[in-house]
């Protein structure tokens, strides 16, 4: 079963709707991928930011939107995120990562350098 596949049961229907949505648009750009950090920009009212860093206890997400700041929860950015970054073969290495999409704040996300 794929990380997406095992994510799923963790995100809300709607989120995981919309995010198809968005990533079938085509909105995603993924603007950093190096072993263990997404950086995307997504456009939707306006150019939403998302960050995921895989970490041992699952993957910490945050966006800059308006729905992530007021639930604290994973959005259709993030999700269309991940979308795209599977469809690119960027997650390929992060099959063993435990299927968690843990909101962060974006300021306590740490940035992994480009040389790990």
């Amino acid at each position: 079963m794929s990380l997406i596949d095992r994510l799923s049961a963790g995100v809300p229907h709607k989120v995981r709707t919309r995010g198809r949505d968005y990533h079938s648009a085509g909105v995603v750009s993924i603007e950093r991928s190096v072993a263990d950090l997404l950086e995307a920009s997504v456009e939707g009212a306006r150019s939403y930011s998302v960050l995921i860093v895989r970490e041992p206890d699952g993957l910490h997400a945050s966006c800059s939107c308006p729905y992530f700041d007021d639930l604290f929860a994973a959005c259709k950015h993030i999700w269309a995120t991940l979308l795209t970054a599977d469809e690119r073969g960027l997650l390929r290495g992060w099959q063993g990562t435990p299927a968690r999409l843990i909101p962060e704040e974006p300021e306590a996300v740490e940035e992994v350098d480009d040389e790990s």
